[in-house]
């Protein structure tokens, strides 16, 4: 016989084995494990440690790969109770090919190695890690991990620590289940994978494996005929693919295929038919104003003074009040939350205010400010992905910094965090800001945020650079610019970030109504400070002579309990994706203190906010954004979920089957365009200003590389 079973027999073993039992037992219970799965897992726990196990040395090559299968089974159902779904939606193919993921690293590594314990440890540590942070992730930002999620842990790592998370349940069952695992691992002596010939067939094997898998969902074509579903709300990936063969295929989101039927001449015809006249007389521009330092090269034509554009993108700035009335709910609050921002009426000349969908919801920043630096589209993009980390280099940054320095503007972007979020300090040197401004701290440990001097106490909200403090880097800015100099700043604010566990908070805001907690009210409470801050900006540059214009959008709507929105919003995980974009809805302000002159639509999105704030300040846009003002029209909202058409009816890319109408279409194919066609030489010359580039014509062949442009400053990263 090849194998061994024992159980130890010493009395003074088995006393010690039944305390640590119940120790292990009441461990459970006490962090929020069921009491009946406790005891079962107890029981386990007894059993590791008191039975043993032991193959000897010529047991059969085969048996060692079945072991491996059987654990693999078993991780595999460990990951899938760590992450919170469950197993009974998967269909027994899906269950194969998760089984298969694992079954393939196990025999990768243990042929790897030489020894399948510590093949069976390793994997079952790493999976059951991922599984946990999956649960973790979800509740942070209400959708599931990606591959993509492992370039940001640098800008997870800074932001987490203001997050209070909770394990699941089911995840804790599922670590305490890892421990026993692995202790059975360690206590008892499992095949060896020693002799070369069943190295070899194992490492071929699980090789073999993980190619086939991957090989099955790294397409469209192969996806859909093994039954994957593309879901993305909460754990409805897990549950109805697995969370394993969900994660495996979000790797093939790293690359963008080709559109369907694209090619150079199906871009031009659609731009051709599209193309509105190159025509800028008619924008409303700002009252011309005269600089005596400016030369005048005819004496008859007035120098025109641009106003100073000043963009904040506050971070998780949101109108949850207004938001649940507009749903027919009833939010009670004990004071308006932000009662400077509802004042301002677009009734007056100088304000335009509405709502626009995001891409994103709690998290993921950096897409909201994508979708608006460079008017592209996260639709485009797969769900989940961050394109600062995946899509943007040297070569492809067309941006309005490009227009804004085109005519003049001094370019300021600043953010009180650190430059490598988001790959920020990279990024935007390729969007070519003159001036980036990021938090430092210095080696004593203080931090400074545009000026060298160390932030103070007052300075800080909630653990972060207040609001104000921004802004009164903006004024600062402001105030020590040139004379006649038109100063463009870009600046995302970061006091409302997620993670509502601030010990200590003077609430300002108390919500009174079920779904009532307080994360939410110090939620509520922040976004009070922030329109507050809001309010002195905006009465600062009222009194200032030179004109200039306020752009002033959320990024996101926050992460709050469940609770909250099933409660204020009617919103649960069996929402229609319909129902559920109003959890992406975030509100904008346009504000001048000069007349605006013009009005948008009922509803925009992210992306369309850029080129609306060049049409108030009457600057020259790209041909770009000149076909984009004519796909808006039959496009008017458009995020990663779907679009709204002129009737304002949400269409949904995941429900709704057939060809893209003709603008999306167009929309699509300028978006990969400019983004990854190849070679470069290919990009269309309508991205950059005329000043910076050919003529804006569809006529025109290639467009001059960013890369080339900003090739100085790139080499210097």
């Amino acid at each position: 016989m090849f194998i061994e079973f024992s159980i130890e027999r010493k009395k003074e073993y088995w006393l010690l084995s039944l305390l640590a039992t119940v120790l292990y037992t009441l461990l459970g219970i006490s962090m929020g494990v069921d009491v009946g799965d406790a005891v079962k897992i107890g029981i386990l726990f007894l059993a590791v440690l008191t039975l043993r196990v032991h193959f000897k040395e010529e047991t059969p090559a085969f048996i060692g790969p079945l072991i491996a299968a059987l654990f693999s089974f078993i991780i595999f159902y460990e990951v899938q109770l760590a992450v919170g779904a469950t197993i009974d939606k998967l269909t027994l193919l899906l269950v194969f090919l998760n089984f298969l993921i694992v079954f393939g690293i196990v025999l990768f590594v243990a042929s790897a190695c030489g020894n399948l314990s510590w093949a069976l440890i390793g994997t079952n540590v790493v999976l059951i890690a991922l599984g946990v942070a999956n649960n973790l992730v979800v509740q942070s930002r209400g959708v599931e991990m990606q591959f993509s999620d492992l370039f940001s842990i640098g800008t997870a790592a800074t932001v987490v620590g203001g997050y209070k998370f909770t394990l699941a349940s089911c995840s804790l069952t599922a670590i305490m289940l890892t421990i026993v695992q692995i202790l059975f691992f360690c206590l008892n002596r499992l095949p060896k994978f020693k002799k070369l010939p069943l190295r070899i067939t194992s490492l071929s094997t699980g090789t073999v494996s993980l190619l086939l898998v991957i090989a099955l969902i790294s397409t469209s074509g192969g996806a859909a005929a093994v039954g994957f579903q593309l879901k993305s709300w909460k754990l409805q990936p897990s549950t109805y693919n697995g969370f394993l063969l969900n994660l495996l295929h979000s790797v093939s989101a790293t690359s963008v295929d080709m559109p369907d039927g694209y090619s150079r001449e199906e871009l031009d015809q659609l731009i051709n038919s599209v193309k509105p006249p190159s025509d800028n007389q008619n924008k409303p521009k700002p009252p011309a104003t005269t600089d005596p330092d400016v030369p005048v090269t005819d004496p008859s034509v007035e120098p025109e003074k641009k106003p100073n554009v000043i963009v904040i993108m506050n971070e998780t700035f949101s109108d949850l009040t207004t938001l649940a009335d507009s749903m027919g709910k009833e939010m009670l609050v004990s004071t308006d939350v932000m009662p400077f921002f509802h004042s301002l009426s677009n009734d007056a000349p100088n304000v335009i205010k509405g709502n626009a969908m995001a891409s994103v919801f709690g998290g993921n920043t950096a897409n909201s400010e994508f979708e608006f630096l460079t008017a592209n589209s996260m639709a485009f993009l797969p769900q989940n992905t961050v394109a600062y980390n995946l899509y943007l280099d040297a070569t492809n940054c067309f941006s309005i910094v490009d227009i804004m320095e085109a005519e003049g503007y001094r370019t300021v972007g600043m953010h009180p965090e650190v430059g490598s979020n988001w790959k920020r300090t990279q990024i935007y040197s390729y969007y070519g800001f003159d001036e980036s401004y990021f938090l430092e701290t210095n080696d004593f440990g203080a931090s400074s945020f545009v000026t060298s001097d160390p932030l103070t106490e007052e300075e800080m909200y909630r653990g972060h650079v207040s609001d104000q403090t921004v802004y009164d880097r903006i004024i600062e800015l402001y105030e020590t610019k040139e004379e006649g100099e038109s100063l463009f700043t870009f600046a995302i604010t970061m006091q409302n970030h997620g993670g509502y566990n601030t010990s200590k908070f003077d609430y300002t805001v108390m919500m009174n109504s079920a779904g009532s907690s307080n994360a939410v009210n110090e939620y509520l409470s922040s976004v009070n400070n922030s329109d507050t801050a809001l309010q002195s900006l905006i009465e600062y540059f009222e009194a200032q002579e030179e004109e200039t214009l306020i752009v002033f959008f959320g990024d996101h709507q926050p992460s709050l309990p469940s609770s909250f929105y099933t409660d204020c919003l009617g919103l649960d995980d069996n929402s229609t994706t319909e129902a559920l974009q109003a959890k992406y809805q975030i509100p904008y302000l346009y504000w001048g203190n000069f007349d605006l002159n013009t009005q948008f639509g009922e509803v925009t999105s992210i992306n369309y906010l850029s080129s609306h704030m060049l049409e108030i300040a009457g600057i020259d846009k790209t041909g770009f954004l000149e076909i984009m003002d004519v796909i808006e029209q039959e496009i008017p909202a458009i995020n990663s979920f779907g679009w709204w058409d002129s009737e304002l009816k949400f269409h949904s890319f995941a429900e709704e089957d057939g060809d893209l109408v003709y603008s999306l279409r167009t929309y699509k194919y300028l978006q990969y365009n400019r983004l990854f066609d190849l070679p470069e030489e290919k990009r269309l010359d309508l991205f950059l200003p005329a000043a910076q580039g050919p003529e804006n014509d569809a006529e025109s062949d290639i467009i001059p590389s960013v890369g080339k442009r900003k090739e100085e400053e790139s080499s210097t990263e």
